[in-house]
């Protein structure tokens, strides 16, 4: 019988000595006793070299997989398209199988990418977002950029890289039509079911999304802490999740009906207007590059920001020096207060805590060193924290404390 062979640079290996190797390999690795790594710095540190080894594998299963394709391997075994052998032989749903063939497709146009993924520095989401921002109108700059943007992949988190990103993107082609498309197909959906039930379906452009988010997600926020409340009461102790009245998705779906309740009994001529906070960072960096954002990190193109500003908005201005440190507050205060809890949320936006995006005005304002140990109310010595990683201290890191 004749071995297939899987060639790589330097030589081939048989696919079966291959596919053998990399299953001795897993069974190593099942076969590790938690018990044995003590600390959680030690499982911490295998579980990351996992995620490299992962990567890697996954990024030659794209590679392999564009190949496939490209050689039409898929139409010998009785398939018209490599999508239908996916969904057949490796079991995946229709919208994995596009993915991963559409990423497997563009590998050859990222080389910067494709490399740093190989070394497992970044992964398929990684891949996938940036491959997203590489159009016709954006072609020629992404081959220019495409190595700094995967650079930008490896050195930040996903929340990080969504952000370089949509800037990148609004940079490159300013006179995109996406913002202008998404407000144009704006739409909503409310139907009720044959049994009363209601459902609720939309689509809201960036500046409207904005201000509806920031009261519903304040009312998501409001039921929470109301369910803390009563649980914690309830149990004499500090609750679980899941321990809570209702769910996450419940209390949303309860948010839309207060949000309705409550537009019903105001006044609406004496409503005020709903406006959304668009944060113009001044500096010689950020003058150069001519971007605007919503108080959600959302960039504005100049086209959007043009029609906030004719909208007669309410605008704050808060000016920071280096280090992005507000300026000129006062410091006696024991509490972050008014306009200089305001500045800090504004320059932090969300929890400062590795691994939280809790969004700002839903946290505390926390002192870095604390009052106790004579830390002073100002800028430089405030962050945003959220309350439960803000209880946690001092065993929760934040970003700027030292690794251990």
């Amino acid at each position: 019988m004749h071995e297939r062979v899987f060639a790589r640079e330097g030589g081939g290996m048989p696919v079966g000595d291959a596919t053998v190797r990399l299953h001795e390999a897993i069974d190593l690795v099942a076969g590790i006793d938690v018990s044995e790594v003590p600390t959680a710095d030690g499982l911490g540190e295998l579980l990351e070299e996992l995620t490299r080894c992962l990567r890697r594998l996954d990024f030659e299963f794209h590679r392999l997989l564009r190949s496939f394709e490209a050689r039409g391997d898929h139409v010998p075994l009785g398939y018209r398209t490599a999508k239908q052998w996916c969904r057949d032989r490796l079991r995946m749903g229709d919208a994995a199988a596009a993915t991963s063939l559409k990423l497997g497709r563009v590998l050859i146009d990222m080389p910067g990418v494709s490399s740093r993924w190989a070394a497992g520095d970044l992964g398929a989401e990684h891949a996938g977002a940036i491959a997203k921002v590489r159009t016709e109108e954006t072609r020629e700059a992404f081959g220019e950029w495409e190595g700094w943007l995967a650079q930008q992949a490896v050195d930040l988190d996903m929340r990080g890289l969504r952000k370089v990103l949509a800037k990148w993107r609004l940079q490159v082609d300013p006179d995109s039509g996406e913002p202008d498309r998404i407000e144009q197909d704006r739409d909503a959906h409310v139907s009720a079911t044959f049994q009363g039930a209601v459902v609720i379906d939309g689509l809201l452009d960036a500046i409207g999304g904005a201000a509806f988010k920031t009261v519903f997600d304040g009312i998501v926020e409001e039921l929470f802490k109301a369910d803390w409340t009563e649980a914690k009461t309830r149990l004499g102790r500090e609750p679980l999740s899941s321990e809570l009245a209702r769910t996450p998705a419940q209390r949303r779906a309860d948010a839309l009906v207060v949000m309705a309740q409550r537009a019903h009994v105001a006044n609406p001529s004496a409503a005020a207007r709903i406006r959304p906070l668009v944060v113009v960072v001044s500096g010689l960096d950020a003058l150069a590059g001519g971007l605007a954002e919503l108080w959600n990190e959302t960039p504005l193109s100049a086209r959007q920001l043009a029609r906030i500003l004719e909208s007669d908005p309410d605008l704050e201005r808060y000016v920071y020096g280096p280090g992005q440190v507000p300026i000129a507050y006062n410091e006696r205060h024991r509490f972050f207060t008014g306009k200089l809890r305001r500045a800090i949320q504004v320059r932090d936006r969300h929890c400062t805590a590795r691994g939280c995006d809790r969004p700002a005005e839903y946290c505390d304002i926390d002192h870095i060193e604390a009052v106790t140990a004579g830390g002073r109310t100002r800028p430089d010595n405030g962050r945003v924290a959220c309350n439960p990683d803000n209880r946690a201290r001092p065993h929760r890191r934040f970003h700027g404390d030292p690794d251990p």
